[in-house]
């Protein structure tokens, strides 16, 4: 009768299967790094681009007023659920959930913070900040300036 040693045949099959098990672990670990860091990449354009869509849209009204009154009207307008606040100029805050709709504070996710001011050589500045809710972080900002004509008193 013949005893056959399989012991040593299991030993090298376990060993492998061990082996091929931590080189998929191992590269499975990575890839699940580069979906995240794809999503994360996503997320951020995504911001970005809504970001920039809705400051754009915010300075072209500014860029077709003739004074910081006529903005306030346009963009409230056109955002009802804005906060207007009146200081040396105005200040604008609209609130937008995490779909970029315009929405109450309560419900933001994001705000664009408006400041719309005239200097003393009559030029309008707009100055737009698109923020996270908590005013932690910048996502874009962008500004406008332009002369407000001075209507002579004959020309009325």
């Amino acid at each position: 009768m013949k005893i056959k040693k399989r012991s040593q045949t299991t030993g090298t099959f376990l060993l492998e299967l061990i082996l091929a098990i931590l080189f998929f672990a191992i590269v499975s670990c990575v890839c699940v790094r580069f979906f995240v860091k794809s999503h994360i990449y996503s997320r951020d354009a995504l911001r970005l681009n809504h970001s920039v869509s809705e400051i754009s849209s915010v300075l072209e009204i500014a860029a077709s007023a003739e004074d910081p009154e006529t903005v306030v009207s346009r963009i409230s307008g056109a955002y009802p659920t804005c906060s207007v606040y009146k200081t040396a100029g105005y200040q604008i805050v609209i609130w937008y959930d995490v779909s970029f709709m315009p929405c109450t504070e309560k419900d933001a996710a994001y705000c664009l913070y408006t400041d719309i001011s005239v200097d003393e050589q009559n030029f309008l500045k707009t100055d737009c900040v698109f923020y996270t809710n908590d005013l932690t972080e910048t996502i874009w900002s962008a500004q406008t300036v332009h002369h407000v004509q001075e209507v002579a008193a004959h020309a009325q």
